[in-house]
């Protein structure tokens, strides 16, 4: 790659009759630079997150934007940009400082006489990128740790578009569940009689489901989530589809993937049109990612609060959408400042978002309940990985602890009786399960499985339950009648990393733990009954894993809309 491009710097020099030197100055300026600023970038993304990272993943921790994705990734990474831009104006200076002074002999008698030369070397070096990116794609181990290398990655795509293209997985999966149709989103119906019991919802961000059963020093981490389990109902087979918060909130809200209403309306949509009134008190921005918008909790909403309401007591320095966040503390606060405005005789519906698990796991002013000694961000490695974990159940105690002050306000009012109170995570949290750090990534237990526990006994819970199905199991638990009576059991919970139209990977979740796992970028099949993953086109049709792929491939075909 590097020879192509010098290569190419000095044919357009030549062309332009500049002197070579001023063309290999370029590429020093261009390549080199542009190299130890992209390594230095990409290497502070990997540090916390891994090689599995991919652009899809950084779009979705984003928000669907890359430009809030980097702001997120490189939040303390700010010297980066700084030492960038010191670095070019020291070069251009340079450039300019030489010329004027005639130190660089830049003749144009120093021009080459061929370019001829110039250009079957450039054709050579690019004919070497293509042979090897062609060669790397018959070998699986070489193929997958050369797509970790930038220039190969660059050179493939544009092979892939250009000169040699390759059907993507994606298509021979489609091909495959060509002669499957398509199962439409069940419709259902939903309606009130007597009954309307407040809800409130809290979503605690990032928290994994075992967390329930943490203990530290023989103390339980979460005594408040356990009590309210013990009361009422664990979901102990909850499932998030995505690992990520953007889509993760939707799926609950929307009880969908799609562009679908299955309920004819979002959460919020239907308990507005019943009567309810509607409190959103977040300690998030939520118009992150559209939350907002698409789970229309901003025009339904009587009382809106988000963290872009109180920007100066923001926790961390950024103020990035995907960085900005409240304490719990905060929240609270809020929630005692708007409470004289409630009509408690009138149902209810909060929705209160606690952000204190969310990654880097610990800010200033945090309670030490856990940890003596949370890890700053920059200090988060596999290396402090027992100590990684020990600050963020410190984290996730907070969030327990936020929610025993929620219940002690509510029983206050006199309201608790007649409230369904749910806690449910966005999503789980690796904290280097498997060399990983943090959600959305792969397709995994510690990424997907998440906490929900709720105040009352709700039958659904007791089996398996992905986020699309919370809405509708709320609405009942609060006196709703939903019509058709929704069929949850032996259904799998289908699970997808990166966008939901180009996927890098697929799965299903079965109840007592069974998966399968598509691989996209592998090109593999992955089971719980298999011994070792089978390549995609090595499928056989007469086995389990190759009817649950098609299954799998017509639902996703479904909900993407292809």
């Amino acid at each position: 790659m590097a020879g192509f491009i010098w290569y190419l710097f000095l044919l357009i020099g030549a062309s332009r009759g500049s002197p070579p030197q001023s063309s290999k100055y370029l590429f020093l300026l261009v390549y080199g630079l542009g190299n130890v600023v992209l390594d230095a970038a990409k290497y502070k993304v990997l540090s916390y997150f891994g090689d599995f990272i991919s652009l899809a993943v950084l779009r979705n921790l984003g928000g669907g934007s890359i430009r809030e994705a980097l702001l997120y990734g490189l939040e303390d990474g700010k010297l980066i940009g700084l030492g960038a831009l010191f670095s070019i104006a020291i070069c251009w200076y340079s450039y300019l400082h030489l010329v004027r002074r005639q130190q660089l002999t830049w003749t144009l008698e120093s021009v080459p006489a061929s370019k001829w030369i110039i250009t079957g070397k450039m054709l050579l070096c690019f004919a070497c990128l293509v042979g090897i990116s062609l060669a790397a794609r018959s070998g699986g181990n070489m193929r997958f740790h050369l797509s970790k290398i930038t220039p190969y990655s660059l050179a493939n795509s544009a092979i892939n578009s250009f000169i040699a293209p390759e059907p993507s997985a994606l298509n021979v999966l489609l091909t495959m569940a060509r002669g499957v149709p398509d199962q439409p989103e069940q419709s259902y119906t939903v309606g009130f009689k007597n009954r309307r019991d407040n809800l409130v919802l809290v979503v605690s961000e990032s928290t994994r489901a075992d967390v329930l059963g943490e203990s530290v020093n023989g103390r339980p981490v979460t005594p408040v989530w356990r009590s309210i389990a013990a009361e009422g109902s664990a979901g102990r087979d909850y499932y998030s589809h995505t690992g990520f918060t953007t889509s993760s909130l939707k799926a609950i809200f929307r009880a969908s993937l799609g562009p679908d209403l299955p309920l004819g309306g979002t959460l919020f949509e239907i308990l507005k049109a019943q009567g309810y009134q509607i409190v959103v008190l977040s300690g998030q921005d939520e118009s992150f990612g559209d939350i907002e918008k698409d789970s229309a909790a901003g025009r339904m909403a009587d009382i809106f609060f988000d963290a872009r309401s109180a920007k100066t007591d923001r926790v961390f320095s950024s103020s990035a959408q995907g960085s900005l966040a409240l304490s719990n503390a905060r929240v609270l606060q809020q929630f005692d400042e708007i409470s004289s405005k409630i009509n408690w005789q009138r149902p209810v519906f909060v929705y209160i978002n606690l952000q204190a698990a969310h990654f880097p796991y610990y800010h200033p002013n945090m309670p030490l309940t856990v940890a003596t000694r949370p890890l700053e961000r920059g200090q988060i490695s596999e290396d402090t990985r027992e100590q990684l974990k020990h600050t963020y159940l410190n984290a996730v105690a907070y969030s327990d602890w936020a929610t025993g002050q929620l219940i002690d306000r509510l029983k206050q009012f006199g309201v608790y009786g007649r409230t369904l109170l749910a806690v449910s995570g966005d999503h789980g949290e690796s904290l280097f399960d498997d060399g990983i750090l943090g959600h959305g990534i792969s397709i995994t237990e510690a990424q997907l499985h998440t906490l929900l526990v709720t105040s009352r006994h709700l039958p659904a819970l007791d089996g398996l339950l992905g986020q699309t199905d919370l809405s509708m199991t709320l609405l009942q638990g609060i006196g709703a009648q939903v019509d058709p009576v929704p069929a949850l059991q032996d259904k799998p919970v289908i699970q997808l990393i990166g966008d939901i139209k180009s996927p890098s990977s697929l799965g299903y979740v079965y109840a007592h733990g069974e998966r399968l796992t598509i691989n996209v970028d592998g090109r593999d099949v992955a089971a719980s009954w298999l011994k070792s993953p089978v390549k995609i086109s090595e499928l056989h049709p007469e086995t389990r894993e190759y009817h649950e792929v098609i299954r799998l491939t017509a639902e996703w075909r479904r909900i993407a809309g292809i």
